[in-house]
């Protein structure tokens, strides 16, 4: 039975008004908790306006320095790209909430532990007996148990009240 590491990813704000500053920022802050390290994470913080890290595109130089972090972190790119494209969308839903004129910081946390995976057939849940705990979180938060059903395409009726399923033909 092979063991595998997920990545599993969260994010926090904080927001710090300063009337006394010109503008204001976002300060982005990525922390990655390594497996079976016990230590400080690797992190990474940046500063970034708001445009910068909102409206410009993915290879503004913070941006892509914050992507090969993660990568660098042992996130897969695929991975990673869906981080930064969350980490954008929630800065955004962060910077909507606050009312215009608001001067001062709002920091952002994107946090990475992996979390162990057993893999022996499709669908494996982790089994937390494997040792690498995340501080006592529940395991139920992370992982959401999916049902799967059998897809049965649209019933159809013809005009004399026939029905054929999956949109065929009569």
């Amino acid at each position: 039975m092979d063991t595998y590491y997920s990545a599993v990813p969260s994010l926090s704000h904080r927001i710090e008004q300063n009337l006394e500053a010109d503008d204001f920022t976002i300060d982005v802050r990525a922390e990655v908790f390594q497996p079976g390290f016990t230590g400080s994470p690797l992190s990474l913080e940046r500063s970034f306006s708001p445009d910068e890290f909102i409206y410009e595109d993915d290879e503004s130089p913070g941006k892509e320095e914050l992507s090969y972090f993660l990568i660098d972190s042992g996130i897969e790119g695929f991975d990673a790209q869906y981080m930064m494209i969350d980490l954008i969308l929630y800065a955004c839903e962060v910077v909507n909430s606050i009312h215009n004129g608001f001067k001062g910081v709002v920091s952002l946390t994107l946090t990475v532990r992996f979390l162990p995976e057993e893999v022996n057939r499709a669908g494996s849940r982790p089994n937390p007996g494997l040792g690498w705990r995340t501080g006592g979180e529940d395991w139920e938060r992370f992982f959401i148990p999916v049902e799967l059903k059998p897809v049965v395409g649209p019933a159809v009726k013809s005009r004399d009240g026939a029905t054929k399923k999956d949109g065929g033909r009569f």
